[in-house]
């Protein structure tokens, strides 16, 4: 009807709307081009205003081919065999883009096929057609009792094996909550025994948790059914931006044609989502998606203290004079991470050679090297950090690190709980990505427990992880991306608790791994990224004034002599770990906000009409899209109380959520016998 862009043809239910971009969809364009799997190619004519387009599929012989105003354009596509084999239903499919199409799916005057002996898909009836499984109810649960369905409701992706553990242990917590009917839910994750996973599976699951690369291996499988999803949930959706192609796969296998209250919710989750990369991924599997920022695009908590320790070449000296006299660190020597060594992890440091080669710049970054350790020291001991979370860059500096700070602590590496023998003062554990599932685990579990005093991790092994009650963090290195730091930071100051952020930063250019894609630190080859190396120069002082200017204000240095807390900040370290306005007690102790038991009685009533109103509402869209019946008594107890329909500016601040997208998709498809609908892309 209008010079828009069109793509008509067929489709599987797990193809992608955007006709012809994925497996099991099968287009002929208005530009004269066909395309299945994303491969184009020329067929036939442009077409357009005026134009009528037969679309014709034969499923004994596996051809799909056109008609443009009663002309045969010939075979354009020969369908897989394993869909022929399957018995796999095909669709109608319209896609389009600023244009108007009127579809004909029987007899009409107006319009007739080419083919006058092949029957009209509105017309076909048993055993021809099947029943589409997005008509009617999706039941998210058995209403009955008997178990979970034969699909899951719910795929929750998360960009690291230990969140998508952490999310798994929350819903089965939720679980305990939940019976007649039970909720069933199964982790994916690489490196866990897969045949229990297998069991869940079979015996029919509502949710599944995992990470992408394991679900897409499952789907592929054919082990998780796709075709029952209504949620599909990315947590930390900025991080998951690395599995792109694992992401757009198992959502073009996921249903997109229900409507009302089995339409496809897509929903993003993360404390940072203002970015250009998660535009474009709202775009592409997202429909006019709501967007919901609890806090604002610049918010960070207020109850963190920012300081930093500026390691300037006076601070170097010092601290490297100091290790040489044996008056730090017990006599222990850092091993640097060899990017001025060629990658040779096992050649010593030899800063004299160095000084008299001529590169100052390498000189300088390697002194770098030696002392920030050294200055972390001194911040644990100012600090009397005894519960602290470390970041490094890399593996390998995890790895470097904790063997330092055991052998500074004059004991033995952690080895599980000990009833005797010499606590490590530096006793240490590592959350990397390097180490086992099983070790990760129990290195996190070690320092909950408080069986060790400081965790190394890396961002992406930490990112979303909830640590009651921590009270610091150090920074190694700056992270390359303030939004990173903003993550960091994030695992203190949680839930009205006080935490301390301390960032080790140097005043010179430090060279670095940063390794080209599918290699890792050490790499013989140093020279600069840019040139086919796996070397970077680190500049953190310019890194510092990004994080200040994402925070908003400057970050207040670390005495450089006493390593103690700014003025500005009172001095005093028994605010961190504590609740906000409780100063009593040790930097990693608890206690009650004597002010709580009030606050709290002031939400009591506005709580209780929130539970009530909660329930109301899941009643009401139970009975409307499940049952299919009018509302019961319980829609009709919420009524405001005195105290929700007041303000009182004493009430409790609630710890700063995450922020969220959230996004109903709304795109449907023709199905056999007729019907309205929208597509998209072109």
């Amino acid at each position: 009807h209008n010079t828009g862009l069109c793509r008509v043809g067929w489709s599987v239910m797990s193809a992608s709307l955007e006709l012809g971009t994925s497996a099991g969809g099968f287009g002929y364009g208005g530009t004269g081009t066909k395309s299945t799997g994303g491969k184009y190619s020329d067929y036939g004519v442009p077409y357009g205003v005026g134009d009528v387009v037969g679309c014709y599929l034969d499923l004994d012989t596996g051809s799909i081919s056109y008609f443009l105003n009663g002309d045969d354009l010939g075979e354009a596509f020969q369908v897989d065999g394993h869909l022929l084999k399957k018995k796999t239903a095909f669709y109608p499919h319209v896609c389009v883009r600023q244009s108007a199409v009127t579809i004909t799916v029987m007899t009409s005057a107006r319009q007739k096929k080419s083919k006058d002996d092949l029957p009209w898909v509105g017309k076909l009836t048993a055993p021809h057609v099947l029943p589409n499984p997005m008509d009617g109810a999706a039941m998210l649960v058995n209403t009955d009792g008997g178990g979970a369905p034969a699909g899951p409701s719910a795929i929750i992706l998360e960009p690291a094996r230990d969140l998508a553990e952490q999310v798994s242990t929350n819903i089965e917590s939720f679980t305990k909550f939940v019976s007649s009917p039970t909720i069933k839910h199964v982790l994916l994750i690489g490196g866990e025994d897969g045949r229990k996973a297998a069991s869940k599976l079979k015996g029919g699951v509502d949710i599944v948790v995992g990470t992408p690369g394991r679900v897409v291996d499952l789907i592929k499988q054919e082990k998780v059914t796709t075709s029952t999803v209504q949620f599909f949930i990315l947590d930390e959706a900025d991080r998951l931006l690395d599995f792109m192609d694992e992401i757009n796969e198992i959502f073009d296998r996921l249903p997109k044609g229900g409507t009302g209250a089995d339409r496809l919710q897509v929903c993003f989750f993360s404390a940072t989502l203002h970015s250009p990369e998660i535009m474009k991924l709202g775009d592409r599997i997202c429909s006019h998606p709501t967007w919901v920022d609890l806090n604002g695009e610049k918010h960070v908590p207020e109850t963190v203290h920012h300081v930093s320790l500026s390691l300037d070449e006076s601070l170097v000296a010092r601290l490297l004079g100091e290790q040489e006299k044996g008056s730090l660190s017990s006599g222990a020597t850092y091993v640097t991470d060899a990017c001025h060594r060629g990658g040779q992890l096992k050649q010593r440091v030899n800063l004299k050679a160095m000084a008299g080669g001529g590169d100052e710049k390498a000189y300088a970054s390697e002194r770098v090297k030696l002392s920030k350790p050294l200055a972390l020291l001194k911040v644990i001991d100012a600090l009397d950090m005894d519960m602290c979370l470390i970041f490094c860059r890399t593996n390998l500096d995890c790895d470097l690190l904790e063997q330092f700070l055991t052998d500074a602590g004059g004991g033995s590496s952690f080895r599980g709980k000990a009833e005797k023998g010499k606590e490590n003062r530096y006793s240490c554990c590592v959350m990397s990505g390097m180490r086992s599932m099983k070790e990760r685990r129990e290195s996190l579990a070690a320092f909950k427990d408080g069986d060790v005093r400081l965790l190394i991790c890396t961002d992406v092994a930490a990112r979303g992880i909830d640590i009651k009650g921590l009270p610091f963090v150090v920074n190694m290195t700056l992270p390359d991306m303030p939004e990173n730091y903003v993550h960091r930071i994030g695992r203190v100051g949680r839930a009205e608790r006080m935490g301390l952020a301390v960032s080790i930063v140097s005043t010179v250019s430090e060279r670095v791994w940063y390794c080209q894609k599918g290699r890792k630190p050490p790499q013989n080859n140093t020279n600069d990224y840019d040139r086919g190396g796996n070397c970077i120069w680190y500049d953190e002082p310019d890194l510092l004034r990004k994080v200040e200017e994402r925070l908003g204000k400057s970050i207040l240095p670390l005495d450089s002599d006493t390593y103690k807390l700014p003025p500005e900040l009172g001095g005093s370290m028994s605010a961190y770990g504590n609740l906000v306005g409780n100063n009593n007690g040790g930097g990693g102790g608890g206690g009650e906000d004597p002010s709580m038991p009030a606050r709290l009685g002031l939400l009591g009533g506005v709580v209780a009409d929130l539970m009530d109103l909660e329930i109301a509402a899941q009643d009401n869209w139970l009975h409307q899209h499940m049952l299919n019946t009018t509302g019961s008594s319980v829609t009709k107890r919420f009524k405001p109380s005195k105290t929700a329909r007041g303000s009182s500016s004493s009430q409790a601040r609630s710890p700063p959520p995450p922020a969220t997208a959230i996004s109903d998709k709304k795109a449907t498809r023709l199905g056999p016998g007729g019907g309205g609908g929208q597509a998209l892309g072109g």
